[in-house]
């Protein structure tokens, strides 16, 4: 069989197989109790505005406590229904926004795309209410233009990157975060989802080679590396995982199987550094494979050198992109921090804030501890076992050290001309 059959073979393999595990890993994740009382309570539908009542322009104000409630602005408009069983009909709905908590409002207008929920008034009547504007339109569409990009750009390393991507996200939303709102051990379903991205990430993006091997063991090495760190960081700072409105909501999610929180931070660690990682195994193992190939042959104390060389220059600036990663993603949480405590030793010793200080330095431990681990396979990899040199079929299959090793002084000092001429002089007789 030749090397591209194997190579398309191996690709469609892992592809019935990654199907495979999300389809098993679906059905295990909601063998649990993950309903809520809360379900099926709510009806939302999409809709479009037909028309707005003309005091929209000037929408009435109801005296409230601003320090309670806050004023209370309505907006009664008709739209038609767009998907759903009530496709097609038109309804009468209303846009409540309370003046103190809303920010930059925006009202309803004709041709608004909206999402409708049907609730109970006061009397017990339905009614329909203003939900969200309708915001994914414009993200399929930017979306959309990046596929497009990636693969006009990457072609088939771009479509490979683009399955990678469904894959990740099916595999986070689609059997992950049901498991552990079912009540799964969070521990071990982070660490097989890990397992899983980072499995077929390698498969489908590089091909079933030694270099994917060597990256996904260095990658998972330094994954179980900092999940070890976490489990032991956990006791040190006593943490409990409850460190902010979510975490009680979460709780009550499911009362009688709740969510372990301090299980749901060690999954957001994991999770959360294992792409860098991913990504700093097969940028440590390439270029030592590279390197091997074209020198003919390096020692194993040599490809760990280079290695580790290699992975200083990458590990300041990932550890700068995981701390910016958390950071960013938390602006508002440390913005709130500092703007009501006065003591910085408070601040510095909230839970909530040590989780993300928590996620950032152990990412980067991931970090620090995957170089030398890479490298270390790398020579286990290349230098365990002696090669069998392959006689290629002409000159030009050799790497350059080895066509200068196969010239004489001679052979260089009169290369062949360009036309297949001997130039060099001949002996006279």
């Amino acid at each position: 069989m030749s090397n591209k059959k194997k190579e398309i073979l191996v690709y469609f393999v892992t592809l019935v197989m990654s199907i495979v595990l999300i389809l098993g890993g679906r059905t295990l994740a909601l063998t649990g109790d993950g309903r809520t009382q809360y379900d099926d309570q709510y009806q939302i539908c999409r809709a479009r505005v037909v028309s707005v009542e003309p005091a929209a322009a000037h929408p009435e104000v109801f005296d409230g406590n601003i320090y309670a409630e806050g004023a209370v602005l309505e907006v009664f408009f008709t739209a038609e229904v767009t998907a759903g069983e009530h496709k097609g009909e038109t309804i009468h709905a209303v846009q409540v926004m309370e003046e103190y908590y809303s920010t930059g409002r925006k009202y309803v207008e004709e041709g608004d795309k909206v999402l409708l929920i049907e609730v109970l008034d006061m009397y017990g009547n339905p009614q329909w209410n203003w939900q969200e504007y309708i915001r994914t339109d414009a993200l399929l569409i930017l979306g959309a233009v990046l596929c497009l990009g990636m693969i006009v750009f990457g072609r088939m390393k771009g479509i490979n990157t683009l399955v990678t991507f469904a894959f990740t996200c099916l595999a986070i939303f689609y059997v992950f975060l049901p498991a552990i709102s079912a009540g799964k051990n969070p521990y071990i379903w982070s660490l097989l989802t890990c397992l899983y991205i980072c499995t077929i990430a390698l498969l489908f993006v590089n091909g079933a080679s030694q270099k994917s091997l060597v990256a996904g063991i260095s990658c998972f090495a330094g994954i179980l590396a900092s999940a070890a760190l976490m489990l032991l960081m956990e006791r040190l700072l006593h943490m409990t995982g409850v460190h902010n409105d979510e975490s009680i909501y979460l709780m009550l999610l499911n009362p009688t199987n709740p969510v372990d929180l301090k299980g749901l931070v060690f999954a957001g660690v994991i999770i959360g550094a294992s792409g860098a990682l991913m990504d700093l195994s097969m940028s440590i193992t390439s270029p030592l494979f590279e390197m091997y190939e074209q020198t003919g042959g390096m020692s194993a104390g040599e490809l760990i050198k280079s290695g580790i060389h290699i992975g200083r220059d990458y590990l300041s600036t990932m550890s700068n992109t995981l701390v910016l990663a958390y950071i960013g993603c938390d602006l508002s949480l440390v913005l709130l921090l500092m703007a009501y405590n006065t003591s910085a030793l408070e601040v510095m010793n909230r839970e909530m804030l040590i989780a993300e200080i928590l996620q950032a330095l152990l990412g980067i431990f991931g970090i620090l501890l995957t170089v030398p681990i890479s490298s270390f396979f790398c020579a286990v990899t290349l230098c365990g076992k002696k090669r069998v040199p392959v006689l290629p079929e002409t000159d030009d299959d050799l790497p350059r050290p080895m066509k200068l090793q196969n010239l004489s002084n001679y052979d260089l000092s009169f290369p062949a001309d360009r036309h297949g001429l001997d130039s060099r002089p001949r002996q006279r007789r």
